[in-house]
């Protein structure tokens, strides 16, 4: 509720972009977690964000899971420059 509200109320600079991920080993663990990451995504995408989203295979809540994600994030953030 708290994000879906706070997605609701934010202004969106139409040149936004953001890149966000979630480990697969993570949302294993947590209930309704795909529902919850499918419906953020869809809340930026409506608002104008220009969105880069996936599940990491095997993915983790640890820096080395992290680490492993950069070229993934920074592609996205310097895309058309």
């Amino acid at each position: 509720k708290k994000m879906d509200d706070l997605i609701a109320r934010a202004k969106v600079r139409p040149d936004t972009v953001l890149y966000m991920d979630y480990g697969q080993r993570e949302m294993k663990a947590r209930t309704n977690m795909m529902t919850r990451f499918t419906r953020v995504c869809a809340q930026l995408t409506e608002k104008g964000v220009l969105l880069t989203s996936r599940i990491v295979p095997g993915g983790e809540h640890n820096e080395a899971s992290w680490e492993k994600q950069i070229p993934f994030f920074m592609e996205t953030l310097f895309y058309g420059l």
